[in-house]
């Protein structure tokens, strides 16, 4: 090991950058998945695990993209240059995707628009004539899940 630092030197704040770069994508996962866990709560939508696997499965690919960055960037090391560009790039790429999740979870808190199939359920079991539930059904399906 002391004989490849000696050979690059630069090698170990390569390592630590790329180390910190993964902790990086990691927080913001997880920062992503607790807004989403707020926003579920704040409109009354179940916690569903499906919903955990994916922030799971989405951290996977995350970093297995780091890691097919990580290895371009060290063969870089070797020839061209002293820092893993291609990961400090594909981890501000993530953080950009993650960003947009959040701004798109401020907006389902903002518009409350999740509600809306309670309301009308609401309204349904008011009205209570079954033809009219039938009518009122019909008419949300097609608005709100257009086929």
């Amino acid at each position: 090991m002391e004989d490849l630092i000696c050979m690059f030197p630069h090698l170990q704040t390569f390592m630590t950058i790329a180390f910190i770069l993964f902790v990086v994508v990691l927080a913001a996962n997880l920062i992503d998945c607790i807004d989403a866990i707020i926003t579920s709560r704040e409109l009354g939508q179940p916690l569903e695990s499906a919903r955990l696997r994916n922030a799971l499965y989405k951290l996977t690919k995350y970093w297995l993209g780091l890691l097919l960055a990580l290895l371009i960037d060290i063969v870089g090391v070797m020839a061209i240059y002293k820092l893993p560009y291609l990961m400090m790039l594909a981890t501000v790429a993530m953080l950009f995707i993650e960003g947009r999740s959040m701004i798109e979870h401020a907006r389902r808190r903002k518009d409350k628009t999740a509600k809306i199939p309670e309301v009308i359920r609401d309204i349904v079991d008011y009205i209570g004539d079954d033809k009219t539930k039938e009518i009122i059904i019909d008419i949300v399906k097609r608005k709100v899940m257009p086929e």
